[in-house]
Order: C-alpha cells, then sequence, then structure tokens
C-alpha cells in the first residue's frame, strides 16, 4: 500500500500559487485545487490541536520553568534539530541536552553531516543513534537518539527513495 500527499505532483511554482495564492489566474486555481493542498493546510490550522501548539522561543531557564513541572505527565518527548553537522557542534549540543531539566524519549537530528560520524553514535548515555547519511558527499543526512527504554523497529519497507533528481535522507 503506497500513500501520495494530494500535492506531490506540483512543481515549485504551482506549490507557491497553492500555498499563498499569488498569481493564481482561474484556470491555474482551478487546477490546482484538485490536488486538496489548500484544504488540508486549512484544516490543519484551523484544528484545535495545532492552535494549541506552542512555538516560542525560550531559554534554557525559560524552557525548565515551563516543561520540567509536567515532565511526568509526557508520554513521549521529542526534540528535533536541525544541528548543520554534528562533527561540529556535538560539545555545544550535549551542554544544550545538560542543561534542560526534560528527559527526552527520542531526539531527532537533521543535517548531521557524515563527517566523523560513527564516532558520535555513543555521546548520550542510554541512548541507541540510529542514522541515514548522504549517499553523495558529506552535507545532509538524519540521525536520531532513542532512549533505550523503548523498543525499535527500523522500517526500511517505509524509506522514501532517493534518485539522482530527489536525494531524500530518511528513517
Amino acid at each position: 500500500m503506497s500513500f501520495t500527499f494530494p500535492f506531490v505532483t506540483l512543481d515549485d511554482l504551482q506549490l507557491h500559487e497553492e500555498l499563498f495564492n499569488v498569481n493564481c489566474k482561474t484556470a491555474v486555481n482551478n487546477r490546482l485545487s484538485d490536488h486538496g493542498l489548500r484544504d488540508f493546510i486549512s484544516n490543519f490550522i484551523n484544528h484545535d490541536l495545532f492552535k494549541s501548539l506552542d512555538s516560542a522561543y525560550y531559554t534554557v531557564e525559560q524552557f525548565n520553568e515551563k516543561f520540567t513541572p509536567i515532565d511526568k505527565c509526557v508520554e513521549l518527548g521529542a526534540f528535533h534539530l536541525n544541528i548543520h553537522s554534528l562533527n561540529s557542534k556535538v560539545n555545544q549540543f550535549c551542554m544544550f541536552l545538560d542543561l534542560i531539566d526534560f528527559k527526552f524519549d527520542v531526539i531527532v537530528l537533521s543535517e548531521i553531516w557524515s563527517t566523523n560520524i560513527d564516532f558520535y553514535s555513543n555521546i548520550l548515555q542510554g541512548y541507541d543513534f540510529y542514522k541515514d547519511l548522504p549517499v553523495s558527499g558529506h552535507v545532509g543526512g538524519v540521525g536520531v537518539f532513542i532512549n533505550r527504554s523503548l523498543r525499535v523497529h527500523v522500517r526500511s519497507d517505509l524509506k522514501l527513495p532517493t534518485s539522482h533528481n530527489n536525494k531524500i535522507e530518511n528513517l
């Protein structure tokens, strides 16, 4: 069974027109509405769950003050960071995690790059490290640290295919 997003066939210009309603003539608008992207986004942003999300920036102190009291109520804590080279920012990343009082179950790092990446698989005690590195070059890649208390099964059958024109790292 395969799943395709309703807007997967749009090129960049069409996607921009669909999202922001820029330069949309009636004919183009009618053609793009068949993809359902506008309806999908409209329904999503009007959903109560989306409205309840907090996307503010916090200092470490503000984060600890706001989220430490709810730590015991969270069933699965996840964190994402575009680290832009784990090799160059490993010390700052570890210091940051030491400063926050919230222990995440899943830590996702994008743009980990491939430089010395095997060296960093053990930087977080109590976590297993999974990664998907770029096929060509060293820039890109995704890594996931998962708390060892969780049972993990890597689903390679769900990986998106990569090609010369569409390079994807996914896990």
